[in-house]
């Protein structure tokens, strides 16, 4: 599954460390924590940015589950 998000700026994001109290700037280690991969792809009228989440099937179970796998980090400018 894929989500992607349109934006008029034309600036790419970086994933930083946030302030300890700040209220901006944990998105993208939000996106990067549940995702299993995302990026952003400049357009003519700014930049798309996505991410991607692997659809695993997987018998009922106790929850939660832990997920399996190492995730990864799409480059920026590049379609997955």
């Amino acid at each position: 599954v894929m989500c992607a998000v349109a934006d008029p700026s034309r600036v790419a994001p970086v994933l930083q460390q946030p302030e300890h109290l700040g209220e901006t700037g944990r998105g993208l280690h939000v996106i990067a924590a549940l995702s299993d991969g995302w990026g952003c792809t400049p357009t003519d009228t700014g930049k798309v940015m996505w991410a991607t989440f692997l659809t695993r099937s997987a018998p009922p179970g106790p929850w939660p589950r832990s997920r399996p796998g190492p995730r990864r980090h799409q480059v920026a400018g590049t379609t997955p």
